[in-house]
């Protein structure tokens, strides 16, 4: 996978849906991550933000290209958004949410005698 260590995958359409954009290309094609264009993969999504830039899209490696809205002549799939800066944000969290705490409450917290806690609260030490 080229160094991603996310096990999460998704297709182009799904990333479409998230980011508010359009698939240029096949929508079922599956991703395994992000990553900038020197060093994604062909199993991974990178992204231009610059039009500059734009001209070396069939040399990139990447499976597919989120780049800015526009009308574009390659074979490469791409997901073409209004704003990459979010929307890279948005995968970011997509393919690496941040851990949720475990149920249960740390043995150091304080919890007063009349508290009632839910069966799926966190309550971290020092509390």
């Amino acid at each position: 996978m080229n160094g991603s260590t996310s096990a999460m995958q998704m297709t182009l359409e799904e990333i479409a849906v998230l980011v508010d954009g359009q698939v240029l290309g096949d929508p079922t094609l599956t991703v395994t991550g992000i990553a900038p264009v020197d060093q994604a993969g062909a199993d991974q999504l990178t992204f231009v933000e610059k039009r500059a830039a734009l001209g070396a899209i069939e040399t990139i490696s990447a499976g597919a290209v989120l780049v800015p809205k526009g009308s574009y002549k390659t074979s490469r799939p791409l997901v073409t958004v209004d704003n990459p800066r979010l929307a890279v944000a948005r995968l970011l969290l997509a393919f690496h949410p941040s851990p949720r705490p475990h149920a249960g409450i740390h043995p150091s917290a304080v919890i007063g005698r009349d508290c009632r806690i839910g069966e799926q609260t966190a309550v971290s030490a020092g509390v």
